[in-house]
């Protein structure tokens, strides 16, 4: 993810193995910051279907498990709370962005967390993806996907 150095004012790396990269505006106001994050995503699926809430069709990978999230299904008890959970339900865009092997799901704002947004990176044939949470702007966003490669780490 290549960003102008114009929108990111500091830039803090949390440790451990989570590795969280916190972005801040370049901005006096740190509460519009996002932090970028890498998830297992073996783990994050299996959470939801040990409670019950995810079936192996939509669950086989992140690809599909967004996908399902983003369309509402009338009679579906588990799905519902699944859409809950991941605060799709309340939201007010969904939206999924591909470029080469990367997959951008966008789900926010809702009407009483303005601020508050993620955003999931797939890419294809990678065991881990990464979240963007906080408040992503259109302008962040548009800037994100305008730059986003996929390139072997040295």
């Amino acid at each position: 993810m290549r960003l102008p150095l114009s929108s990111v004012g500091r830039i803090y790396m949390s440790g451990g193995e989570d590795g969280a990269l916190h972005l801040l505006p370049a901005s006096d106001r740190p509460q519009q910051g996002v932090v970028f994050l890498a998830v297992d995503s073996a783990d994050y699926l299996q959470k939801y279907r040990s409670a019950g809430l995810l079936s192996d069709a939509d669950g086989g990978s992140m690809i599909r498990f967004l996908d399902a999230l983003g369309v509402s299904r009338s009679n579906d008890e588990a799905h519902a709370k699944l859409r809950e959970a991941e605060g799709v339900s309340a939201a007010r865009h969904y939206s999924r962005f591909s470029k080469d092997t990367v997959s951008v799901f966008w789900i926010g704002p809702d009407s009483t967390s303005v601020q508050w947004q993620r955003a999931f990176f797939v890419v294809e044939g990678e065991n881990a993806f990464y979240t963007l949470s906080g408040n992503i702007t259109p302008e962040l966003m548009a800037q994100i996907l305008s730059n986003l490669s996929v390139a072997p780490q040295p």
